[in-house]
């Protein structure tokens, strides 16, 4: 059985609250928004770099700045001319509603530390999707949203999704559970495979 599943937090969506506050409450917004400057400072840094090597540095690192951070909002908080439904009032209280989801991203070097990827990929399908509004069936939008979810991995990975695609069918064509994995078929798998496409794929492909 599997753990339930753990959120971990979009910092970019905290970080645009206290962007916001600073038009009306700049002292201190400036300060939040400073700190999380550098908190994305370090994840240029580490951007390419090993999941060990991330975890390490977020560790060592960004988890200072984010005690430093949340301690921060709790003094703003505690300031009487911080009014609760002020921008920044608000800010500071999302800040710290989310705190565990916020820091989540250090202990894991696989994650981000926002959602802003995941946030381009899915605008991408808002946008079209007029053209696609009915389905047929709610089994036929589950397959569309898998399709989906699989060519935007394909792109984020650099491939040509339509040569990505008719090689992924070939494959299946022959494919034996009880020797192939299809985890193997997946892009970020696919693009590191030595065996080049098969040579049926590769003609339509051109």
């Amino acid at each position: 059985m599997h753990p339930p599943p753990k959120e971990s937090g979009c910092n970019a969506h905290c970080r645009r609250g206290f962007k916001d506050a600073e038009k009306t409450e700049p002292e201190w917004s400036k300060r939040l928004v400073d700190i999380y400057k550098r908190l994305y400072q370090i994840e240029a840094e580490i951007k390419g770099k090993s999941i060990k090597e991330r975890h390490a540095r977020r560790q060592s690192d960004s988890v200072p700045i984010l005690n430093e951070l949340f301690d921060l909002c709790r003094t703003c908080r505690a300031d009487p001319l911080v009014l609760p439904k002020s921008p920044l009032g608000l800010a500071c209280a999302y800040a710290l509603n989310n705190e565990t989801a916020l820091r989540f991203y250090c202990t894991d070097g696989r994650l981000n530390i926002d959602n802003n990827i995941s946030e381009r990929t899915l605008r991408e399908f808002v946008i079209g999707r007029k053209n696609w509004m009915f389905f047929g069936s709610p089994e036929a939008a589950k397959k569309s949203a898998i399709l989906m979810t699989v060519l935007s991995s394909a792109k984020r990975h650099g491939l040509n999704e339509w040569e990505y695609l008719v090689d992924l069918l070939y494959r299946l064509s022959d494919w034996n559970p009880n020797v192939d994995s299809l985890e193997n078929l997946l892009p970020d798998r696919w693009v590191k495979s030595p065996t080049p496409p098969t040579e049926a794929a590769a003609l339509i492909a051109r």
